[in-house]
């Protein structure tokens, strides 16, 4: 579980949006903040060490985070075994580049995104630290295996104090004339979609999570779409979304469609490729 957030900067200005949502889940989880600069070689110390201790004096949440400085020219592996370490969770900025264009342009974030084998959070341009989203939301497929999702968001909205709200993104048909209680749909769950959440509201008691709601969110077009405006519509302090590992695209549809639109920082969970 959750004990410290970790912030790795790179002396960018798109690094340093991580900071004020890794801030914030300082303050609202009780956990402790780190903040580490990776120098990719001796020459950029100096520099990096300047940065990162300035980042450090800039967070306000009453304690001083601590503050580590690593020379390797490989940043991604480097972050990647601080992830590992018991109770790390990356708080990072991204981009949702190709792997290929991860290499090219050195974005240590998409790198990271593609590689990540344990949960971390994602800030993308729209995102920042959000004092009028309380809940924490997990968006689920309806189709595929709710449970890794579930499993990760019940324990950080007990963490952050939150209620947990649960939604799917289903496309609004009739039901099948032979079955009624089936629907043929391109996205969301192929039964009722509010019993589908409600079953998984009942589900989140074994966490020991109770304050649960549900929303079941109608969109002809695609889950991206309709989840992007619900978002907007009804802030989150968290988003927690699942991604998938690809060669082209690291994460997916989804990820890529918030990342630049919505103020929720993003919980990703990622699955099998």
């Amino acid at each position: 579980m959750l004990r410290t957030i970790v912030v790795p900067l790179d002396g960018s200005d798109f690094a340093n949006r991580a900071l004020p949502v890794a801030n914030s889940i300082a303050q609202f989880g009780h956990v402790a903040m780190r903040i580490v600069g990776v120098a990719p070689a001796d020459d950029q110390l100096a520099w990096i060490f300047d940065h990162v201790h300035a980042a450090a004096r800039s967070v306000t949440n009453g304690s001083v985070p601590k503050v580590d400085i690593i020379i390797d020219p490989d940043p991604a592996t480097v972050m990647l075994g601080v992830a590992d370490e018991p109770g790390n969770v990356l708080c990072f900025a991204g981009h949702d580049r190709s792997r290929f264009a991860a290499k090219v342009m050195h974005s240590v974030g998409s790198e990271l995104m593609a590689r990540a084998t344990w949960p971390f959070v994602l800030v993308g341009e729209g995102a920042a630290r959000n004092d009028c989203g309380r809940d924490v939301v997990v968006a689920v497929d309806g189709r595929g295996d709710p449970e890794p999702l579930l499993a990760v968001a019940a324990p950080w909205a007990s963490r952050l104090q939150s209620r947990l709200r649960i939604v799917t993104v289903y496309e609004p048909v009739p039901a099948d004339l032979r079955r009624p209680a089936h629907y043929t749909r391109h996205h969301g769950p192929a039964g009722d979609p509010e019993e589908y959440l409600e079953g998984l509201a009942d589900d989140v008691a074994r966490y020991g999570t109770t304050n649960v709601s549900t929303a079941a969110i109608a969109d002809p077009i695609s889950p991206p779409a309709g989840l992007q405006s619900y978002v907007l519509a009804h802030p989150a302090r968290l988003l927690v979304v699942g991604g998938r590992k690809r060669d082209t695209h690291p994460i997916g549809g989804t990820i890529r469609t918030l990342l630049s639109s919505v103020s929720a920082p993003m919980l990703v969970v990622n699955g099998p490729a």
